[in-house]
């Protein structure tokens, strides 16, 4: 897990940072009862990126087949940064903490934009109202998460950035001049044209509503979108600056849900098994019925889409253009003398394991192993599923145990008091 961390980390927004100066360490980690959901507490030494956060978030689900989400707990210890360093750092993960609610009014907040003086937090946003509602709401919680994470008692409140209040009018007041300008003109012959009807909207003009997307069939394999091209990059590689990307994988959750327009927002969750990224899509109802029915949890998938920073779901999401079923790519021993794994612990090894028995033992199997051990921490539950899983394989029963030395605790009469 640490090492997936150090991997994940973009150390250029760390100002002179390394590797070297990290010290992290997971405290406990469970899983849910039905093994997709990870709770981990990390206590570290530095306060990372948020968007390297979520880098690591996405290699472990990509990493540990069957698990969904992950829910991580960061603790700081011996902090290395000043305040002035951890800040700007730390206030997106505040806005991930408690957005929830207040989703509406968290990203009109800077993280970069902020002064620490005299006791006092003064972090900019955009708009009066946002405004009125973080100093209401959401100004108090900010100040017991830097008092709890980073020992700060300081007073929170939030500021309109007025200038760029303004100049956000600007540009959208601009872009619709622009696009109206070019709407061409109807032509009316002025002495055919009927006289116009009475509104029952005071006289406003008509309202209307997103234009629709022509919905295409499925052609083949191609599912959505037209024909992907390009070359794939590996899913780790994918950034809120990546721009248009080709990602292949395969997928292990989907859902939607009805948007105000009527329409869907479709999300795909896809692994490559070395980390994972959330797809997202506007569709018509057709479309979603269309990826819904030719897609199952496991099948392979190819996207093209817009790499971005979803600022409601604060992680790096992939807007699709594209979408094709695609042959799963599955890992495969091909050395040809076959292994037989002698040390290997299932999720019943507490703070050590998180394999299924059941997977483990078949992909052993399907790899050609004649046989495979299984050695959990001083437990044997495991055993049951992995003798029904067996078919083709041999079961090597173990245990890792523990030794007590004991000699200063045998009684006269030969009995041995542990306690």
């Amino acid at each position: 897990m640490i090492k997936l961390l150090g991997e994940s980390i973009d150390f250029h927004k760390l100002g002179g940072y390394t590797i070297e100066d990290l010290e992290c360490r997971a405290e406990k980690a469970s899983l849910s009862p039905d093994g997709t959901e990870l709770k981990a507490d990390i206590t570290m030494n530095l306060v990372l990126p948020y968007e390297s956060i979520d880098r690591f978030k996405r290699s472990l689900v990509g990493q540990l087949e069957g698990v969904e989400k992950i829910d991580l707990i960061l603790h700081y210890e011996n902090l290395r940064q000043g305040p002035e360093e951890a800040l700007p750092l730390y206030i997106p993960h505040m806005i991930a903490i408690i957005n929830g609610n207040y989703a509406h009014v968290t990203k009109t907040i800077y993280p970069d934009d902020f002064t620490l003086e005299d006791g006092s937090l003064t972090i900019r946003a955009l708009g009066e109202t946002a405004v009125k509602v973080l100093n209401d709401d959401v100004a108090a919680s900010f100040e017991k998460l830097l008092n709890k994470d980073l020992g700060l008692d300081v007073r929170v409140r939030f500021e309109n950035e007025q200038a760029k209040y303004i100049s956000a009018g600007k540009s959208i007041e601009e872009k619709t001049k622009k696009a109206e300008s070019m709407q061409p003109k109807p032509v009316v012959n002025k002495d055919s044209a009927p006289a116009p009807a009475a509104s029952s909207n005071g006289g406003q003009k008509p309202f209307r509503g997103r234009r629709r997307d022509k919905y295409t069939p499925v052609k083949g394999n191609l599912i959505m979108g037209n024909a992907i091209t390009g070359e794939a990059v590996p899913i780790r590689d994918v950034t809120s600056e990546s721009g248009i990307v080709v990602i292949e994988g395969e997928l292990f959750k989907k859902d939607s849900r009805t948007t105000k327009s009527d329409s869907k927002l479709v999300s795909l969750y896809v692994t490559d098994k070395r980390t994972s990224i959330c797809v997202k899509a506007f569709t018509l109802d057709q479309k979603w019925e269309d990826i819904d029915s030719n897609f199952k949890n496991g099948d392979g998938i190819k996207i093209k889409g817009q790499a971005q920073w979803d600022r409601f779901d604060n992680c790096v999401t992939i807007m699709a253009d594209s979408i094709e079923k695609m042959e799963k790519k599955e890992r495969m021993d091909t050395y040809p003398e076959k292994r037989v794994e002698l040390h290997a612990h299932t999720k019943m090894s507490a703070m050590d394991g998180f394999n299924d028995v059941k997977r483990m033992v078949k992909t052993a199997e399907k790899w050609g192993h004649k046989a495979v051990a299984i050695t959990d921490h001083g437990v044997v539950q495991a055993f049951p599923d992995a003798s029904h899983a067996a078919k083709d394989i041999k079961i090597l029963y173990g245990c890792e145990g523990y030794l007590l030395e004991d000699k200063d605790l045998i009684n006269k009469d030969g009995t041995i008091n542990y306690k």
